[in-house]
């Protein structure tokens, strides 16, 4: 499994308005009891830990389950120095981010998984 950072500036543009959208509205991307998941409060997040987490059956299934589904990190910093990241799935037949599977609230990002975000806000893992 590879990691790779989308270059597409286009998609990650729509794929980050549409999040916003979520966010904000509190609409689209709900877990089953209508919420969105807690953050996970951790100290570090790496690669290691995004791959694996996609890498879970329940996570590679709903990736198999349509060809036209990413796994995706999204990445934004918050107040007080933690970074939110998403880990989430995007719909390319709908241009839709769907409903986040993980929410982490980290402390520190290792040096791997930020060189690879680099100056994006979104990863795709493949």
């Amino acid at each position: 499994m590879q990691t790779v950072v989308i270059g597409g500036v286009a998609l990650v543009a729509l794929s980050l308005t549409v999040w916003g959208l979520v966010i904000k509205n509190g609409r689209g991307a709900k877990n089953g009891r209508g919420e969105m998941p807690e953050p996970i409060n951790v100290d570090r997040l790496g690669v290691k830990d995004v791959v694996g987490f996609f890498s879970r059956p329940e996570a590679f299934g709903m990736l198999k389950s349509s060809p036209d589904k990413m796994a995706v990190a999204m990445k934004n910093n918050q107040d007080g120095g933690r970074t939110l990241i998403t880990l989430t799935l995007f719909d390319k037949a709908t241009n839709e981010v769907e409903k986040p599977l993980a929410l982490y609230s980290v402390k520190d990002v290792d040096v791997e998984l930020q060189n690879l975000f680099g100056d994006k806000d979104m990863l795709v893992i493949k």
